[in-house]
């Protein structure tokens, strides 16, 4: 498995609601292409920092991405925005999500998270995942996009 990272800082409101509106439309299509194994996508609460971490099956599969006419779209909004963004790829050296999976066979990984953002909740804790990140999940195949708003959004 390979991971790439794509972050934006700093975005103004203007840039932040462009970049969420191209997001929600091109992740779907991203997803489809091949190697990919699932995307996160996770932003501050205002929208100002954003980042996307793609999982793909190998380094070839992110290489062929990156080597497309894919990835122009989200190249072409960052210039025309003029966003800085940031973009690394690593060889993934622990899946820790599989090992919790596999403790829990019935579950999968979409469920898994919403567990945690569940019982975060239910622990009246910092709201890390509940309260201070806005979170999309697409899966590969037939899953769906999970997304929390926030207030002024």
């Amino acid at each position: 498995m390979y991971v790439t990272i794509t972050a934006s800082k700093g975005l103004g409101g203007e840039q932040a609601e462009r970049v969420h509106r191209f997001l929600e439309e091109f992740l779907p299509r991203l997803k489809q292409q091949p190697g990919v194994m699932e995307i996160l996508h996770g932003a501050s609460p205002d929208g100002s920092d954003v980042t996307t971490v793609i999982v793909w099956e190998s380094p070839d599969d992110a290489k062929r991405y990156r080597d497309s006419d894919l990835i122009r779209e989200p190249t072409s909004l960052e210039a025309e925005l003029g966003l800085d963004s940031r973009r690394e790829g690593f060889p993934v050296a622990q899946h820790l999500i599989a090992a919790v999976a596999l403790q829990q066979p019935a579950a999968d990984a979409s469920d898994l998270v919403a567990d945690v953002v569940a019982d975060d909740r239910a622990r009246g804790g910092g709201g890390h995942y509940a309260d201070d990140v806005e979170a999309s999940r697409v899966r590969r195949g037939g899953g769906r996009a999970r997304r929390r708003r926030g207030s002024g959004r």
